[in-house]
């Protein structure tokens, strides 16, 4: 039997950007049972690729599913 991928990558991800159940910020993960991951895009919108391999833009859905949210420390960079 093959690796779950989903499940498998999303889990990396949870791993390093430590799952809170604090407010998410614009750009941070927002977990889902099953492997789902997706950017938090403002607005309570997220935005991520489905398991077909279309992309999504929703609006954020607060259930049971939702494991919590990955802050993303971006960096920023100096104009030259």
């Amino acid at each position: 039997m093959g690796k779950n991928y989903r499940n498998f990558w999303s889990g990396k991800l949870r791993a390093k950007y430590k799952t809170s159940s604090l407010s998410p910020e614009i750009g941070d993960l927002v977990f889902y049972e099953g492997g789902y991951v997706f950017f938090f895009g403002g607005d309570n919108l997220i935005i991520g690729m489905t398991g077909s391999g279309g992309i999504i833009i929703s609006e954020m859905i607060k259930s049971d599913a939702l494991l919590g949210y990955g802050h993303v420390r971006y960096s920023r960079r100096s104009k030259k």
